[in-house]
């Protein structure tokens, strides 16, 4: 784990009837603070944190498996139904 400090996410509002949603109603974890702000862009919520805990993810290979060529060839055949039931 890692810890980060001074952390800050400014995510946009859905609005509704020309009405930001109440973020009284939003589930806030303990430690954080949240607000709504106006922005160029419009109202968002601005969420901060002074001290949170991370996971580090690195990309790991997904093993796919016995790959025959009847499997490929079932494969591109059902590929090519579902691309002519899109294309009507």
């Amino acid at each position: 784990m890692t810890e980060r400090t001074n952390v800050t996410f400014i995510i946009p509002l859905p609005i509704r009837d020309d009405a930001v949603i109440c973020i009284d109603r939003i589930s806030i974890p303990d430690g954080w603070e949240a607000e709504v702000v106006d922005t160029k862009y419009g109202k968002m919520l601005k969420l901060e944190a002074k001290d949170i805990k991370t996971w580090t993810v690195s990309e790991k290979p997904v093993p796919v498996g016995n790959i025959t060529p009847s499997l490929v060839k079932k494969l591109l055949t059902t590929l090519g139904y579902i691309s002519s039931l899109i294309k009507r």
